[in-house]
Formats: C-alpha cells, sequence, structure tokens
C-alpha cells in the first residue's frame, strides 16, 4: 500500500515540478523527508540477518551472507545517504523550481 502511495505522489511530483508550481518544491522537500525517515527507521528496527532469512538463498550463498558482520544501524546510515543527499539537492534546487521572483504560478 506505501509503495503504491509513493509511486502516486511521485507522479504528482513530477507534474508539479514539470509545471513549475510552488508546491512541488515543498512536496518534494516533504516526499523525500518522509521516504528517508522511512527507510531509516525500517532498517534501524529489522536486522539485516533478519532480511537474509527471509530470502531464497541457497544454503553456500546464505553462509556467506550470514558471516557479514553488519548491525541495523549501520544498514539505516548506508540506506539513508542516498536519500538524504537527494534532500539537500532539493533543498538547494528551490530557485530552479520556482524562479527567482516568479511566483506567477504559485498556488
Amino acid at each position: 500500500m506505501l509503495v503504491d502511495l509513493s509511486i502516486v505522489a511521485t507522479v504528482v511530483l513530477i507534474w508539479g515540478i514539470s509545471q513549475r508550481y510552488s508546491w512541488s518544491w515543498w512536496f518534494a522537500v516533504a516526499f523525500l523527508a518522509l521516504i528517508t525517515t522511512s527507510a531509516a527507521a525500517t532498517f534501524l528496527t529489522i536486522s539485516p540477518h533478519d532480511i537474509v532469512a527471509q530470502m531464497p538463498f541457497a544454503p553456500l550463498e546464505m553462509e556467506a551472507l550470514s558471516e557479514i558482520p553488519m548491525r541495523g544501524y549501520q544498514l539505516a546510515l548506508f540506506v539513508g545517504v542516498i536519500p538524504t543527499a537527494t534532500l539537500v539537492v532539493v533543498a538547494v534546487s528551490r530557485r530552479s523550481i520556482i524562479g527567482p521572483g516568479d511566483y506567477s504560478r504559485a498556488v
């Protein structure tokens, strides 16, 4: 269900940015912040070994993956870096989306 909502939100976001509506910048910031928080919170609560245990790997692969020393917070940091970097880029690009002093399309 959340994936479906994310797809719809992404389509709305693309449409808003292509039309240069001012709400699209705020929507992008909020959407990326929620996605980053959700991904990091998920991996903070789930052990990487639990994730691997749910996957249908061959015994040799399971053994190799189970020996990787990784904790949930390390995975959360890894997963949160790219969305955080994207959030910074969106925050800096406000003038490109709306334009300096161009609020004629503002809603």
